[in-house]
């Protein structure tokens, strides 16, 4: 053999050699790298962060850092719920990159992660119907914008889709999210989810307040007697509704004044005063300027049928005693077609009666009382001194009963007529006054 026929082989040899090399290489996954935290300046600095704003095709939610506080700027500053901002902002820095994803833009929105704009609700046509913008149009995101309180960034991201369990079995993912950091290209699964709303009532703990029925001993309506704000001596007048009880031991209300005699209407009871302030809960919020409470619905004033008028909601005071002396004032109105609230506490004047000065442990009992009671009037007002609660038609209907709108009418039930003979020409009658098929 040639020792350049030698040559060619040992050529030829490397040549095979190095292209089964380069298929063995094609041949494997590309390997997968850690991304490391969505937001690297969370993990230094959350407890910077100062406004939070989320948009989504939906709309935009912003929560700003007041002193020691968050509140929500688009509802007048009513204070956010703390619990909610801190699970936000944990989830968020607690969010890893684990998988990239695509980087291109048409791939975006089969993650969610497309860039995220307000589509404006579309203008109402003639027949007041407005048709909604194509499921195409809605980003399902959503981008969160993250400032410290001075206006700084401390990051940007799209947060999109969820994401099925996914991984093998040495990095198992499961329960993340797909997301891209705003102006960036490349998506990312991370370990870890979060939601983030863009309805600035969610960003608030929407109980107003709420009374254990078991602490409750009366409660008292008394209906607005004109449109407008009431007349000082207003809560003076008589009830149109008293429920009490006479011991917490004691399980039913009863209406006083109620005639012996009359049954209440299969759907109504005297204590559904009381089941209405276990939980009020609010559906919307605004600065109590002094000149709502009082006004009723203008379409319930409209009514001709009297029964109609009644079984609605009215303009109330309604107050509530409990038997540890809390004492709770929710008043109602309407108001720019939905009805407003307002509440307020205090302590009732007999709540706790001053224990025997000779003895000091029923004197330590009666102060941890007292103590505790003007511990809950402060919180509660504290919360509600100054703002309007917006309430369910129902709860305000709730708040607002009279007496004789709960009893059933006491005149006798007609009688069914007697079934008389069979005219000329039509169907015999059976017993049940049912016709009879013809012959």
């Amino acid at each position: 053999m040639s020792s350049s026929f030698k040559t060619l082989l040992i050529v030829t040899g490397i040549a095979a050699a190095a292209a089964v090399g380069v298929v063995s290489m094609k041949s494997k996954p590309a390997a997968t790298t850690e991304g490391g935290p969505a937001l690297p300046s969370l993990q230094t600095s959350v407890n910077d962060v100062g406004a939070i704003t989320v948009i989504r095709s939906s709309g935009t939610a912003s929560v700003t850092r007041d002193g020691s506080r968050w509140i929500v700027p688009s509802k007048e500053g009513f204070p956010a719920d703390p619990e909610k901002i801190r699970t936000a902002l944990l989830g968020l820095r607690d969010m890893q990159f684990v998988e990239p994803k695509t980087s291109t833009a048409e791939f975006y929105p089969k993650l969610g992660v497309q860039d995220v704009k307000v589509i404006p609700k579309p203008a109402p046509s003639p027949d007041g119907t407005a048709s909604a913008p194509e499921a195409k149009d809605q980003p399902p995101g959503a981008l969160v914008e993250l400032k410290d309180a001075a206006g700084k960034s401390l990051g940007s991201l799209i947060v999109g889709n969820s994401a099925a369990a996914e991984g093998d079995f040495s990095r198992p993912v499961s329960g993340g999210q797909y997301v891209r950091r705003a102006g960036e290209t490349q998506s990312w699964l991370t370990k870890g989810t979060v939601w983030l709303d863009a309805e600035p009532m969610n960003w608030i703990d929407r109980k107003v307040v709420g009374v254990e029925r078991t602490r409750l001993k009366s409660a008292t309506v008394r209906r607005g007697a004109a449109p407008g704000p009431q007349p000082a001596n207003a809560d003076a007048s008589k009830p149109d509704l008293e429920v009490l009880r006479s011991d917490a031991g004691s399980a039913a209300f009863g209406a006083v004044g109620k005639p012996e005699g009359r049954n209440y209407k299969p759907s109504e009871a005297p204590d559904q005063v009381i089941a209405a302030i276990a939980y009020i809960g609010m559906e919307d919020v605004r600065k109590d300027t002094g000149t709502v409470i009082g006004t009723p619905d203008p379409q319930v004033q409209a009514q001709t049928d009297p029964s109609k008028r009644d079984n609605q909601a009215h303009p109330t005071v309604t107050q509530f005693v409990t038997f540890d002396g809390l004492v709770v004032t929710v008043k109602t109105g309407f108001h720019d077609a939905k009805w407003w609230a307002s509440v307020s506490a205090e302590a009732a004047a007999d709540a706790i009666p001053p224990a025997d000065s000779k003895n000091d442990s029923a004197k330590a009992e009666a102060a941890a009382k007292q103590a505790a009671l003007a511990k809950e009037v402060d919180a509660i007002n504290a919360r509600c001194k100054g703002w309007l609660f917006a309430i369910s038609q129902f709860d305000a209907k709730r708040l607002s009963p009279k007496l004789e709108e709960l009893l059933a009418s006491d005149a006798p039930a007609p009688s069914n007529p007697e079934v008389g003979p069979a005219l000329p020409g039509s169907n015999p009658v059976g017993p049940m006054g049912t016709p009879l098929p013809p012959k």
